[in-house]
């Protein structure tokens, strides 16, 4: 797995919301526009 990241061949992508938009952020993760992971940062 890290080789083939490392490779480019797998990318992770990752959407930073602020923890006031947690509901946001978890509606674009079922819709489908984000996918990977939504990182909760504090306001």
């Amino acid at each position: 797995m890290i080789a083939l990241a490392t490779a480019g061949s797998i990318r992770m992508e990752t959407g930073q919301f602020p923890l006031s938009a947690a509901e946001e952020a978890f509606a674009r993760l079922r819709n489908g526009h984000l996918r990977g992971r939504a990182v909760l940062l504090p306001d």
